[in-house]
Protein backbone atom coordinates (compact mmCIF):
# COMPACT_ATOMS: atom_id res chain seq x y z
CA UNK A 1 0.00 0.00 0.00
CA UNK A 2 1.51 3.23 -0.84
CA UNK A 3 4.78 1.44 -1.62
CA UNK A 4 4.66 -0.09 2.10
CA UNK A 5 4.17 -3.53 3.02
CA UNK A 6 2.62 -4.10 5.81
CA UNK A 7 3.56 -6.27 8.67
CA UNK A 8 1.06 -9.32 9.30
CA UNK A 9 0.90 -7.48 13.24
CA UNK A 10 -0.36 -3.93 11.43
CA UNK A 11 -3.21 -6.44 9.11
CA UNK A 12 -4.31 -7.99 12.49
CA UNK A 13 -4.41 -4.22 14.27
CA UNK A 14 -5.97 -3.34 10.65
CA UNK A 15 -8.95 -5.87 11.09
CA UNK A 16 -9.28 -6.15 14.86
CA UNK A 17 -8.80 -2.73 16.40
CA UNK A 18 -10.11 -0.66 12.99
CA UNK A 19 -6.48 1.48 12.69
CA UNK A 20 -3.18 0.56 12.41
CA UNK A 21 -0.30 2.50 14.34
CA UNK A 22 0.95 5.49 12.67
CA UNK A 23 2.99 3.72 9.21
CA UNK A 24 5.87 5.94 7.56
CA UNK A 25 7.50 7.06 4.51
CA UNK A 26 4.35 6.27 2.65
CA UNK A 27 4.74 7.76 -0.80
CA UNK A 28 1.94 9.33 -2.86
CA UNK A 29 0.78 8.97 -6.53
CA UNK A 30 3.06 12.25 -7.18
CA UNK A 31 6.21 10.22 -5.23
CA UNK A 32 6.42 12.35 -1.90
CA UNK A 33 6.17 10.72 1.36
CA UNK A 34 4.02 11.13 3.74
CA UNK A 35 3.52 9.40 7.23
CA UNK A 36 -0.35 8.06 8.39
CA UNK A 37 -2.89 5.77 10.02
CA UNK A 38 -4.78 3.34 7.84
CA UNK A 39 -7.88 3.41 9.42
CA UNK A 40 -10.49 1.02 8.08
CA UNK A 41 -14.12 2.58 7.94
CA UNK A 42 -17.57 1.09 8.48
CA UNK A 43 -18.00 0.01 4.59
CA UNK A 44 -14.57 -2.03 4.88
CA UNK A 45 -12.84 0.64 2.93
CA UNK A 46 -9.50 2.29 3.94
CA UNK A 47 -9.07 6.18 4.57
CA UNK A 48 -5.81 7.53 5.82
CA UNK A 49 -5.46 9.58 9.13
CA UNK A 50 -2.96 12.32 9.14
CA UNK A 51 -1.28 13.27 12.15
CA UNK A 52 -0.84 17.80 11.90
CA UNK A 53 0.77 19.02 15.27
CA UNK A 54 -1.65 17.40 17.78
CA UNK A 55 -4.60 17.00 15.82
CA UNK A 56 -6.14 14.10 13.65
CA UNK A 57 -6.82 14.73 9.36
CA UNK A 58 -8.93 12.37 7.74
CA UNK A 59 -8.86 11.35 3.78
CA UNK A 60 -10.83 9.29 2.18
CA UNK A 61 -8.28 7.56 -0.61
CA UNK A 62 -10.02 5.60 -3.26
CA UNK A 63 -7.70 3.53 -5.32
Amino acid sequence: MCGVQLSIKEIENLITKGKTSLIKDMKSKSGKKFNAFIVLNEDWKTTFEFEIQNSVFILQYKY
